[in-house]
């Protein structure tokens, strides 16, 4: 992936959760953490510039530069102007005389005004909140370039709207009212002008939304983010940016930072504390609640919302996926080479990465109850590969896939260590685990809670419902150690010498994918996946 040098935010339930009147501390201090490692943050918002100084809650906060009118109007912040599209006049003058006999209430926007043709019950609120008045918009449209309109009127209306003001096209994220604006326009004109200002790529760029005027340019960015309450259409388009976000990929947050705990131990990749903070920091909180989240609950959406942003400021402040990236994203990056379907159409990465969590859980569970001060190291070290021995053995496991094959030998030699780098690690994790194994009991959630919480959410919560047997499933772990160069729980019981044993645990008799065992709904209770096995 790019190098992210820039982010774009929409105002309106992204940045700024619908009804609050100050962005959080952790937000501000997320977007001062972005300039600082030289990202560029910008607004990409359907306000325009004359709105924005009734937003107080931005008042303060420092942007380089501003996408607005759904990117009919760019400029930095200096005031240098870099893009402007306009509605045709003439499109404008058709439009009146419908407007007037249906006594439609609309907003002509230009660079500094926004008047109404009239202001009626749909509209008053909304014109009274930022002092706008009706006027004579049959003269306003002869000397003034118009660069939006604000149509108060229902979705069933939009279609004669449109008819009636050709060459334009809608835009919605209130069920009020829609944008309308000139054919070809959007926010992705506004991201690619400044972009090319910035000498950038749209590779470099992340953005983040959550309404129908937010879609395209989720769909251009690099990277787009769709809120947790974003609309279908917004995390349809995160899904073509290849970026999912949902309780699924939210609560994989959970045993991410278990396995940054892991590698920071062991010192194959150091805690960022700030990094971590910001995606753990009321993280059980907005997860509270799957169901009410299921079902639309505001206040548990909004807090959703916010731990998903989080977590993308903090991957862009350490230009790293690490702090909200560990096992569990593993499997979802395994799954996407193997080309995984189910039921003939692509799994979505958030339900991927969901029964990853569960993968990555069930490791945490069972390495809690690992003799971690007992571990010979020695016999550890000596059971060790050579690389040559390894890099057979990774040709061997994907069966001499060149592309397989190319991946593994990248990514393992990047963290692979020699016997003394072994014995120097696991004396690390030795020494260390008496205090990092209540860090991580505090830091989980237990594995029936988790799965749980993916069932009332409506997530998959067992690998057949993405496709994936039992079998399938416990071939992955022995592929995983070698998809990503990032050190995991997976790694340690690799390197510890507990992989065969753990996955007899979870995949033989008794366990909790015992494979051939009853599908899915078959009314059976869900076994916690540390218990042993009988007998064991």
């Amino acid at each position: 992936m790019a190098q992210i040098k820039a982010a774009f935010f929409d105002i309106d339930g992204t940045l700024l959760p619908f009804h609050a009147k100050a962005l959080p501390e952790s937000t501000v201090q997320a977007l001062a953490a972005l300039r600082k490692n030289g990202v560029k943050t910008f607004i990409a918002t359907g306000r325009p510039p004359v709105h924005l100084p009734y937003l107080h809650a931005l008042d303060g906060i420092p942007f380089d530069g501003y996408v607005t009118m759904n990117g009919q109007y760019c400029y930095l912040a200096d005031g240098e102007l870099l893009y402007t599209k306009y509605i045709p006049a003439a499109s404008l003058q058709t439009l009146l005389p419908y407007i007037e006999k249906e006594q439609l209430s609309v907003g002509f926007v230009g660079k500094d005004f926004c008047r109404f043709n009239l202001i009626n019950d749909l509209s008053r609120d909304f014109a009274k909140k930022l002092e706008l008045g009706a006027g004579d918009v049959a003269a306003l449209i002869q000397h003034e370039d118009i660069y939006q309109l604000s149509a108060f009127l229902p979705p069933e209306k939009e279609a004669e709207f449109l008819r009636r003001c050709p060459g334009c096209l809608a835009v919605r994220w209130e069920d009020d009212f829609c944008d309308i604006l000139p054919e070809g326009g959007g926010k992705p004109n506004g991201l690619a002008h400044t972009l090319a200002h910035l000498g950038l790529t749209r590779e470099q760029c992340i953005a983040f939304g959550d309404g129908g005027n937010d879609v395209t340019m989720l769909e251009y960015a690099g990277i787009g983010v769709a809120m947790g309450n974003a609309c279908d259409a917004a995390k349809a388009a995160e899904e073509a940016g290849a970026m999912m976000v949902g309780d699924a990929d939210l609560i994989a947050k959970i045993p991410a930072g278990a396995d940054w705990m892991l590698s920071d131990a062991v010192e194959s990749e150091p805690m960022d504390d700030f990094a971590f903070g910001l995606v753990q920091d009321g993280l059980k909180e907005a997860l509270s609640d799957p169901a009410g989240v299921h079902a639309g609950n505001v206040e548990k959406v909004e807090q959703l919302a916010e731990g998903l942003l989080l977590s993308g400021f903090a991957m862009q402040a350490t230009q790293s996926s690490r702090p909200a990236s560990g096992a569990e994203h593993q499997f979802s990056h395994l799954w996407d080479m193997e080309h995984l379907k189910y039921n003939g159409a692509s799994v979505s990465h958030g339900f991927k990465v969901g029964i990853g969590t569960l993968a990555s859980t069930a490791f945490l569970e069972m390495l809690l109850d690992a003799p971690v001060e007992q571990l010979d190291i020695e016999r550890c070290v000596a059971a060790w590969k050579s690389w040559d021995e390894t890099e057979r053995d990774i040709r061997a496991i994907f069966n001499d896939d060149p592309e397989f094959v190319a991946r593994g030998l990248k990514e393992t030699r990047d963290k692979y260590v020699d016997r003394e780098g072994l014995r120097d690690q696991l004396t690390r994790l030795k020494k260390a685990w008496p205090e990092l194994r209540e860090r991580i009991r505090r830091q989980i959630i237990p594995f029936d809670e988790v799965r749980r919480r993916l069932e009332l959410v409506g997530a998959p919560y067992e690998p057949e419902q993405i496709g994936v047997s039992r079998t399938r499933f416990r071939e992955a772990f022995g592929k995983i150690p070698y998809m990503r160069s990032r050190y995991t729980v997976i790694d340690t019981a690799f390197r510890c010498g507990w992989m065969e044993e753990w996955l007899d645990r979870l995949f033989g008799k008794g366990g909790v994918w015992e494979v051939g065992s009853p599908a899915p709904g078959s009314g059976e209770p869900a076994r916690s996946a540390a218990a042993p096995v009988p007998g064991a």
